[in-house]
């Protein structure tokens, strides 16, 4: 896949068209590992040619939270939305579209420092109070203020740590060997 078609892939995917995964999780209610993996692939190729830029960051955000918010709505019991044929092994492919450059990709744009500690990302002014409201919820997708730029760019940052750390648990348990020399590949060039 050359960078251009990468380009068109991930616009696709950001705009919903038919054909894309987006289309297919929020209109179909189905999971397709072809049209994950084109993305993924889509993404790969952008990140690894240093071809980004500010619009297609945050295509590529957008798609990444779309992806997780379809994934909540379908494991939450006060939903209706489901997901079809969804793999057993899901979050297996949210790490993947992590590698893929999400994490590189947030580093090349201009972001707020991240929390002190992994630890303050659970302060009381960083959580939604226990008496929440639907209402409340549905302000955060909707409002792309309503987390703070410290707070947001702590989730990638941390996640960048996390994720680099997870061969190593694999490796020391030795389960997953094939996952883990390929989470070791992937990780290898994460800034921290």
């Amino acid at each position: 896949m050359n960078t251009e078609e990468a380009i068109e892939l991930i616009t696709q995917n950001y705009s919903a068209s038919e054909g894309s995964l987006i289309f297919s999780l929020h209109e179909r209610n189905t999971f397709s590992s072809r049209q994950f993996w084109d993305l993924y692939d889509s993404i790969d190729t952008v990140v690894n040619a240093s071809h980004h830029n500010d619009e297609l960051t945050e295509q590529i955000s957008s798609c990444y939270q779309a992806i997780l918010k379809m994934l909540i709505w379908h494991f939450d019991a006060n939903d209706l939305f489901t997901i079809e044929c969804l793999p057993y092994d899901y979050p297996w492919y949210i790490d993947c579209l992590d590698y893929a450059g999400l994490c590189n990709t947030a580093e090349s744009m201009d972001h707020a420092e991240p929390l002190r500690q992994f630890s303050d990302l659970l302060n009381d002014e960083n959580l939604l109070p226990e008496d929440h409201a639907e209402e409340d919820l549905l302000k955060i997708y909707e409002d792309p203020y309503a987390i703070s730029d410290q707070l947001f760019y702590s989730f990638y940052y941390y996640a960048k740590i996390v994720l680099s750390e997870v061969p190593d648990i694999l490796d020391y348990y030795k389960c997953y060997p094939d996952e883990s020399k390929e989470l070791r590949r992937r990780t290898e060039n994460i800034p921290l």
